[in-house]
């Protein structure tokens, strides 16, 4: 059966970006490991410096908010989650 595409996929064809879903950071207390994932930048939004973190695990020493950002060349979908809050315990 012929369909229409989706919109993530026009929007694809014509900005030459490639969709990525952020995976979301995972908490164990007070340590929060941030994913390395190919097209996006995680950002301590608590800080805002703007400065992207490396992926690891980072001890939280007050409430965090974790943002991701789509890089260059990537965008994310309509309505995916892109910002995660950690409570300091």
């Amino acid at each position: 059966d012929p369909s229409l595409p989706l919109p993530d996929s026009v929007i694809a064809l014509f900005s030459g970006s490639t969709s990525v879903t952020p995976t979301a950071p995972t908490a164990v207390g007070n340590d929060v490991t941030i994913p390395s994932q190919t097209g996006v930048d995680f950002l301590d939004a608590t800080i805002g410096d703007g400065q992207p973190l490396a992926s690891g695990t980072y001890t939280i020493t007050q409430d965090t908010i974790i943002v991701a950002v789509p890089q260059d060349g990537y965008y994310f979908p309509a309505g995916v989650d892109d910002d995660w809050f950690f409570t300091f315990a």
